[in-house]
């Protein structure tokens, strides 16, 4: 029988094990301001027991994370509770998993990337049942629902019972009339010796001073359905002067206005104070039955709803807590269980240690109307504050110390109000303004410009004036100036993150198209027949993709390692104005931006050092001296880059003007400059060709061995065979075609020839005769690339055209 004990012990600890291994076990993070507050210990409680009950298998522990017995403040707890959400998603145990969050609502913006979007596990009427105002607390800008709301605090106007029944004064609907019975009374009690303040408020460094001005602002719209007044307009701004009005007429002073939460409570149960704004426990402690009773009660104070600008117009502010699930939980299914039964119309109804529900359904039944002043909460008229802004610490902060300057004297109203504009709304350049209006409109007269220059292209593709590049590349040129106007114009309007990188692929790209084309085809033209010059000359289209896919390749590596951002500039003037700008700020993203910007300025100056060598080529005479400007204005944007990346420019005007104008300049000399002037040459007739005489005094090599001396063109032919020997001429305006073998004295086809009418006059000799190329410089594809371009041979006593193909066969042989 002994032996038989111990089995069934056994049995009993096996199967109770088993049960233990059956049961889903959650933790609870809960964020409180009070080591004396019992509500989510008795909410866990209860919700333990009705899991047994129902047979769920769930158990839940509660973790409190509050400043008891610690000097940590408010935000500090909300950081600590930061860090743990962010340990949780990292972790690869969960064993000791955070399942779920309470929290205060003003967190709700930052806190939401850790929390389960909750709309597919909550049915909507659930959602619908609770007050819109608790629902916006819990809602994110892209319409997730992270959390449900547990309670809910209001903000209320406490005000002294005693005194209003003493002179008769009913309690005030409107600013104006709590401003005239204040005075009342603080006549009245002034001349039997009592100084008693009219009005005390929260317009200190504190969360409650953003609600004080929040409802203040709220409660001067002019209908209940009107939406949150705009900061700027004039119902703000007459609203927000009730408070200079209260202390001009002494109802209030500085001080008044400045008071913490607890000093404003102190004050209305202390009787010092008719009115003070504060949340709904100050009238629910210090009443006729507690007066005297309780050591601080000196006075009866009860509650009613903040006052309006007009009548029947009033605002509270809602506060208090709410529950989400982590998205680190691996029990998300047995949370949401947790969630439901917490929100749940039976448990929100029994309002725990004095917690607000946050349906108002609740407010009519019977029973919760023993316990609270049920007109009062289905009076009010909640608004949320804006805590699905993930910087909303931030944003509180700045909105409350404006509205506390203003209160001050040490800024005006109107200022104050801006500044408050001005954080919630940072500027960028609208395209109804008039900066954008205006650069915006050089873009489009520009884009008509590149469209123009794609049907100039077309129709004149055949020209010597566009045989400086291939059509295909000339319409890269003008493409790469098309991406760059596309990139002024989204300077204008809201600035997102994948806006910037949008603008920094155009302007690379852009930039890339409308100059390395041109550098190819410089490189392509060194006077050297061998090597990388040769090869270029050979390869372009090759040579000018591999360069743009370099480049792309280089963006590409950018954009992963640091990535383009907006980030906000503040402007530290009087009205704290702030716009976005695009940057990457890392040591990796500076890394990028000077290799990019010392990559591309090195290719500019070589480009720009072979116009300078090459300037006086006669068949590229005008192109590379159009392009020249170009080229030069290009080394002086990508400086002027540079200065800009470093340079603070605090005015948003400034910054954008400086961030477009030069980039106009530079694709408007492109457009007009470039292709306007080869329409004006070829409509006027005059040609691409500089009319020059080569003057062979050694072996050509480079550049520097030869020089140039302009003929007019009436004395061309007189001058070049009595001046000139052992000369080249380079011309376009004569055509021989391809010429047979010399040895078997093939006779060459001529063909129309504007110059014809010389041939016999200045006894120009055959083609056939050898003579001709005795002394002709070695290299002459190093001036004139095309085969078809015409270069006039002289001898010492002989001279005649011939071009290049068939020269370089005929110096072969």
């Amino acid at each position: 029988m002994k032996n038989d004990k111990y089995i069934y012990l056994l049995i009993i600890f096996t199967l109770i094990n088993l049960i233990i291994a059956n049961n889903t076990n959650l933790v609870l993070y809960a964020f409180t301001y009070s080591d004396t507050d019992n509500y989510y210990t008795e909410l866990v409680k209860r919700f333990n027991e009705y899991s047994i009950q129902q047979s769920l298998d769930i158990s839940l522990e509660l973790n409190i994370l509050n400043n008891a017995n610690t000097s940590l403040t408010s935000d500090e707890i909300a950081n600590k509770l930061d860090s743990y959400l962010k340990y949780s998603v990292k972790k690869n145990d969960n064993d000791e998993n955070l399942d779920l969050v309470a929290y205060d609502v003003i967190y709700s913006g930052r806190f939401s990337d850790y929390f389960v979007d909750l709309k597919p596990f909550i049915s909507k009427k659930i959602i619908d049942s609770f007050i819109p105002s608790s629902i916006d607390t819990c809602t994110t800008p892209e319409n997730e629902l992270i959390s449900l709301p547990l309670y809910s605090d209001y903000g209320v106007l406490g005000y002294n019972e005693i005194l209003l029944q003493k002179y008769n004064k009913p309690v005030p609907k409107t600013w104006n009339e709590l401003i005239e019975t204040a005075k009342v009374i603080i006549t009245g009690e002034k001349e039997i010796g009592n100084n008693i303040i009219g009005y005390t408020s929260q317009h200190i460094n504190s969360e409650a001073a953003t609600c004080s001005d929040l409802e203040l602002l709220y409660s001067g719209r002019k209908n209940v359905t009107d939406k949150y007044p705009l900061l700027n307009s004039s119902e703000a701004i007459q609203t927000i002067k009730i408070l200079k009005t209260m202390i001009d007429q002494g109802v209030a002073t500085f001080d008044s206005l400045n008071r913490s939460e607890m000093e404003v409570a102190s004050d209305l149960w202390g009787g010092k104070t008719i009115f003070g704004r504060n949340w709904q426990y100050v009238g629910s402690i210090c009443n006729k039955k507690t007066m005297y009773i309780i050591p601080y009660c000196l006075t009866s104070v009860k509650n009613t709803r903040i006052p309006g600008f007009y009548e029947n117009i009033s605002a509270s502010v809602v506060g208090g807590h709410n529950i989400a699930i982590a998205k680190s939980s691996n029990h998300v299914k047995e949370a949401v269980k947790v969630v439901e039964f917490f929100t749940s119309y039976e448990i929100q109804k029994e309002i725990i240690e004095g917690k607000l529900p946050a349906i108002p359904k609740i407010y009519i039944d019977s029973e919760v109307c023993k316990k609270i002043d049920c007109p009062l909460y289905l009076s009010l008229q909640p608004i949320a504050r804006p805590s699905a802004l993930k910087d909303y610490d931030k944003y509180s902060v700045e909105f409350r110390e404006n509205i506390s300057k203003a209160v001050k004297g040490e800024i005006t109203y109107e200022v104050a109000l801006i500044r408050n504009v001005n954080i919630f709304n940072n500027n960028s350049i609208n395209f109804k303004s008039w900066p954008s209006f205006i650069i915006n409109g050089l873009c489009i007269l520009l884009f008509i410009g590149c469209i123009l220059s794609f049907l100039f292209i077309y129709y004149y593709y055949d020209s010597e004036h566009l045989c400086f590049m291939s059509t295909a590349n000339w319409c890269a040129h003008v493409l790469g100036c098309i991406l760059v106007l596309v990139y002024v114009t989204l300077n204008s309007g809201r600035i997102s993150n994948n806006k910037c990188q949008f603008r920094f692929w155009l302007l690379l790209l852009g930039y890339s198209l409308s100059i390395v084309p041109i550098f190819a085809r410089l490189m392509g033209n060194y006077p050297n027949n061998y090597g990388l010059p040769s090869y270029i000359r050979r390869n372009l289209t090759m040579v000018v993709n591999f360069i743009l896919l370099i480049e792309m390749l280089f963006a590409f590596l950018w954009v992963v390692f640091s990535p383009f951002k907006s980030h906000i500039v503040h402007t530290n003037n009087e009205y704290n104005e702030s716009f976005y700008i695009c940057d990457s700020e890392s040591v990796i993203g500076d890394l990028f931006f000077n290799c990019f910007i010392a990559i591309n300025l090195v290719m500019t100056i070589i480009t720009a050092y072979l116009m300078i060598i090459e300037r006086n080529f006669p068949k590229y005479y005008l192109d590379i001296r159009n392009f020249s400007f170009i080229i030069f204005t290009s080394i002086f944007i990508l400086i002027f880059e540079i200065i800009l990346k470093y340079i603070d420019i605090k005015s948003i005007k400034k910054y954008y003007y400086l961030h477009t104008f030069p980039k106009l300049l530079y694709v408007g000399y492109m457009i007009f400059v470039i292709f306007g002037f080869k329409l004006y040459y070829i409509k006027k007739d005059i040609p691409a060709e500089k009319k020059t005489i080569y003057n062979n005094k050694s072996k050509f090599n480079s550049s520097s061995k030869y020089s140039y001396q302009e003929l007019p063109e009436e004395d061309y032919y007189e001058k070049v065979p009595r001046k000139y020997s052992d000369n080249s001429i380079v011309t376009k305006y004569t055509n021989i075609d391809i010429m047979s073998d010399h040895s078997n004295n093939s006779k060459y086809s001529e063909n129309s020839n504007k110059y014809q009418e010389y041939y016999k006059r200045h006894n120009i000799p055959n083609p056939d005769e050898g003579a001709m190329i005795l002394n002709a410089y070695s290299h002459p594809e190093s001036i004139i690339p095309y085969g078809s371009a015409r270069v006039l041979l002289c001898g010492e006593d002989d001279y005649d055209y011939m071009n290049v193909d068939n020269l370089l066969e005929l110096m072969k042989r």
